[in-house]
Formats: C-alpha cells, structure tokens, sequence
C-alpha cells in the first residue's frame, strides 16, 4: 500500500516563506517538510507514493528527529518486477526563532545503484579471495606501506603463516628469520620498486618456513598504480620446490655420474697403459690400420723386425712406407675384403729376416697384424733339412764306401802294374790319367765318409789363432797362386777351445778355398781372423771381396752336392758344416755384392 503526502499552499505564517515548490521539484530527492505535528506542509515529486515501508520508516524517523535523535534509516524494498529497491532515508529538524521544535525536512534518496555497486564490489572481492586463496602461485598485494593487504597460501609468501602476515609490514616477516644484513637488503628492494616502477624479480630463491623447513620459489616483484597514483606492490612467487629438488637430484646424479665415468676412465687408462706396456715389452710385433689403410698403432718389436720407426709410418697409410709385395700384400688385402684371418711367411720385408704374419680384421674395419721372427725357426729347418741331407750322404756313403772303393784300389793295382810293363809304355800317359781319376774318386768318397761322420775326434783344448799361424803359409801361398792377398786379423782376447785340430785346419782351408774362388780378379783381398764373442766363445771367420751368394740358393748353402763351380763335387761346404757340428760349433753367413763373410761360432764347453 502506498500512501500519499499532500502539498497544502503554503501560509504566510509558516516557518518559510514564500513557494519553494519548483525547488524542490527539481532535486533528485524526494523531499517531505512537516510541522511539529508531522503533518506534511510539502512534499516534492519523488515524496510522493511511497510504500508503506518507506512511509512507516518515515514516521519512525520524524519520532526520533522530534526527541533529538540521529535520524537515517534505510529501507529495502522490492519492486514489482522483482529488482531491489533501496532507500536511504533522513531527516533534519526545523526550529524557529525561539530554537523551539518547528518541524522536520526529510530527505528520501534511491541508493539501489550505489547498493548495486556495493554488492558487486563484494561478489568482485569474494572471487578475488577465492582467485587467491586458490591460485596456483604465491600472489601478495601490498599497499604503499609496505603492508600485506592480500595474499595467497601457496606458497606462503617468505614461508611465514597467513595470520602473521595478515596486515603485518614487510619487515615484521623477514627480520625473524634472516640476518640483519638479508632483511634489509629485502626491505630495500621493496622500497626501490616501490619508488622506481622497476620490476625485480629471483629464481630458485630458498624460504625458510617457521617450523625450520624451507622451499623453494621463482618470484617477481612489480609496482602497481593508477594512472599517476601508486597503489603498492604486487608480488607472484610459483614453488618450484620439486623442479630445484629434482634438479638437485639430478647435479647429484650427474656428479656421481661423472666421477663414475672418470674411475672408469682412469681404469680404463690404467687398463690401456697396461696393455700398452705388454704390447710394448713382448717378443712379437704389432700394428693396427684402420678401413682407409692408415697406421693406427706401431710398437717397438715391429719397430725392430722391420726396420721403420713407429713416429714414420703411424697416421700414414700402410703401403706409403711399407713395400707392397705381392706375398705380403696380397694376404692383407683378402683379410680386408673378406674379413677372414690369415697366417704367411714372408722375408721379402726387412733384411732378409724371416716374419711371420697373423692377420685379423679388427671391429673398427681396419686390421690387427701380429709378426713374429722366425728366422732361427727357418734357419733350423734348413739346417734340419741339410742334417737329413748328410744322414742320407753317411747312409750312401757307408753303403757304397767298401763297395766302391776297394774295387777302385784293385783297379788301380793293375793299371800300375801295366804302367811299368814296356809294352804299355806307349800308354803310361794314358794309364796316369786313369791313375789319377781314379785318386780323384777315391778323394770324393772320402769326403763322403767325412760328411756322414758323426762321431768328434779327438779333441784338445786350443788356441784358434794358432791354427791359423801354422796354416798360414799355406794359405798365403794358395792366395798368391790366384792373385789374392791374405790379411790376417785375429783377436788375441779369445778364450781357448775344446777341438779337433785336424778338423779345424780343413774346415780353414776349405772356407779360404771358397773365397779364393768366389773372386774372379786378381788383388782382390781374403780376410782370416778371430772375434772374442763372450768369456768362454769365440769365432772364426773368412772374409771374401766377391760379388756374394746368389739370394736363390742362401737357403741350399751347406747342403751336399750344391755347387756353383764347373768342376766343384758340392761336399766342401757339407764338410764345413759336419766338422763345425762335431766341434760344437755353427756356422754363419752374410753375403752381399760387396763380399761374403763366413763364421764358425764356437760354443762354451763340449
């Protein structure tokens, strides 16, 4: 129900005078003026139909005005489209000249829109609590006093608890729980933002929480303003607390890791010095290529067996230092193609030595070469062989020796005996030759039986260098016949040696025949001597100025029956050979064009 509030003419004997009507019609208030009586003298526009909320609130106020009571009443209302209304409601008391109660003015304002404003700053500052209660970052408001004015949980700003901070100042929460000197630096920086407008902010920054725990937090701190006013600061901190543990896990990790991987480094060094060293110290030589045929490893005894320095031909390719010849090229290549291993013999590589090469492919695509000297292994089978040789001379010569010669001996009885009857006497010439060829067979399988003896004569202890002074007139006079000069050159430290001195003598003279007739020109040089080899060896040696051994026959050299001469039998140098075995000897040679050398190694003790 509403009620309506007349506007009688005012009479001149009211409290004002004159017509306020338009007045008051035109301010956007409704505006009631009453007597003492609370009868309304006027009422403007907007006073008039109230609701009978409004009307009763009107009336409780004019009682209060009337006893001298603060007079403001609101009044909510709905209206019929079903929107709030909301009356602020007042009023002021009239008095006349004698400050006696005269009437009251009441002012009736609609404050639904301020209302309105009010509720939706509220549903705007309860989503902005919720908005920070539930954030998923630390965010916290402050005002230009360095005061906490809002502020979320997560995490809690400087690790301190909501009801400590709440209202509390910047330094009230950081003093507690750092030192003087990080307090005021933290507090300076608020200020310097605060005052500047320059943003700051930190990364991994560790808070301390009051029960002594800490986290970790990214933060930035920016002012904030209106227009030209500056309103505080705004602070955001996201916990990246499990992103620094897991970082921190993982520094941990990755020290370990890295001192794992230099123990196994170091071990693995060790473990490579090590097999450096054996490499290095062991009798066979080494080296590695790799796909592209350049020389990845080169130790010392391949250094030795071949002749190159490891600093030459490491890092270049193989065959750019190594002759490529066929029987030892060929092998490496098919082991490179095929990537199957392979063993050769080869002494085309390095001053005649005998190597032999066991080749693999290595896992890098390259190959491993393992070399090995065997020239005593091939030097003992050719002497092998050569001994097989003899024991097939003394098996011939045992059989055919009493066979042979004493037919040989009856012959040459008889053609003796026909050389002194006078009707042969026009054949002595004849008969001599036969005589003589006869002698000359009987020389050969003397030598036969020579080579094939096994058994040392007997033997006393002597001095090499006196051999060779009793022989050496007539070795000098067998060089001077050929045009050769005979140069002595013994070693007057040798120890004496347990021999067979006739033995001795013939091998001398054999090898000092050799040289003779390994030179074709006339004042070419032969060399006869001795060399101290230890406290109980010696050596003996012949020395020639020839054109040296064909390297096709080296390997027969000693065998019987092996002969370069026209007329030679091929038993000297056999006989050589047996005589220096039954002396507990060897005998050695190193030919070139420039001469041949001959030695026989006497060994200690018999």
């Amino acid at each position: 129900m509403k009620r309506s509030f007349k506007n009688p003419p005012v009479r001149g004997d009211a409290p004002f005078p004159g017509d306020p009507a338009a007045l008051l019609d035109a301010l956007p208030l409704g505006v009631l003026i009453t007597d003492k009586e609370g009868r309304t003298l006027h009422a403007n526009l907007l006073a008039h139909g109230l609701p009978d909320e409004a009307a009763h609130a009107v009336e409780r106020i004019l009682a209060k005005v009337k006893n001298s009571q603060p007079a403001l009443e609101t009044v909510e209302l709905a209206k019929p489209d079903g929107r709030q209304l909301n009356l602020l409601i007042s009023a002021t008391a009239l008095r006349d000249r004698r400050g006696e109660f005269a009437g009251a003015v009441v002012a009736i304002g609609d404050i639904s829109r301020e209302r309105e404003q009010e509720r939706e700053a509220a549903r705007r500052n309860t989503q902005l609590e919720s908005l920070l209660r539930h954030a998923p970052m630390g965010i916290a408001l402050i005002d230009e006093n360095l005061r906490y004015t809002a502020f979320t949980s997560v995490p809690e700003p400087l690790g301190q608890p909501r009801q400590v901070m709440n209202g509390g100042k910047i330094e009230d929460s950081v003093k507690p729980h750092h030192s003087p000197e990080v307090a005021a630096e933290v507090i300076k920086l608020h200020k310097t933002v605060l005052e500047t407008g320059i943003p700051a902010k930190g990364t991994g920054w560790r808070f301390t929480r009051p029960d002594g725990s800490h986290y970790y937090a990214d933060w930035e701190l920016r002012r904030v303003s209106d227009g030209s006013k500056v309103l505080g600061l705004i602070g955001t901190a996201v916990d990246v607390t499990p992103h620094i543990e897991t970082r921190n896990e993982l520094e941990k990790l990755k020290d370990n890791l890295e001192q794992t991987v230099k123990e196994r480094t170091a071990e693995l060094a060790r473990a490579n010095a090590t097999v450096a060293t054996i490499l290095e110290t062991i009798a066979d030589g080494y080296f590695a290529t790799d796909a592209a045929w350049r020389v990845t490893y080169f130790n010392r005894t391949a250094e030795l067996l071949t002749g190159i320095a490891g600093s030459k031909i490491t890092g270049k390719r193989l065959w750019d230092t190594i002759p490529a010849t066929p029987t030892f090229r060929e092998p490496l290549r098919r082991v490179m193609a095929d990537r199957r291993p392979e063993y050769f013999e080869t002494a085309e590589l390095h001053r005649g030595k005998w190597l032999e090469f066991s080749v693999y492919p290595s896992a890098d695509g390259g190959l491993i070469v393992s070399l090995r000297d065997i020239t005593a292994r091939k030097t003992t089978e050719q002497e092998l062989l050569r001994l097989c040789s003899l024991d097939l001379v003394g098996q011939m010569a045992a059989g055919i020796s009493h066979e042979v010669r004493n037919p040989l001996t009856t012959v040459k009885g008889f053609l003796q005996l026909l050389a002194r009857k006078p009707s042969y006497a026009g054949d002595k010439d004849v008969l001599e030759l036969m005589i003589s060829e006869i002698d000359r067979a009987t020389g050969i399988i003397t030598q036969f039986l020579s080579v094939a003896k096994t058994t040392p004569g007997e033997a006393v202890v002597a001095d090499l260098n006196a051999i060779i002074a009793n022989l050496h007139p007539l070795l000098e006079s067998a060089c001077l016949e050929h045009g050769k000069n005979l140069v002595l050159c013994t070693d007057q430290a040798i120890p004496t040696q347990l021999v067979n001195e006739k033995e001795i003598r013939q091998l001398l003279l054999n090898l000092v025949n050799n040289a003779i007739e390994a030179m074709q020109t006339k004042g070419r040089q032969v060399t006869v001597g001795t060399v101290r080899l230890s406290r109980r060896e010696a050596a003996l040696f012949v020395r020639d100025e020839g054109t040296g051994i064909p390297a096709d026959i080296t390997a027969k050299i000693g065998t019987p029956f092996m002969t370069t001469k026209d007329k030679g039998t091929g038993l000297g140098l056999a006989t050589c050979y047996a005589i220096a075995r039954r002396n507990n000897a060897s005998v050695e040679f190193t030919t070139s064009p420039a001469g041949t050398t001959f030695s026989v190694r006497f060994k200690a003790g018999r």
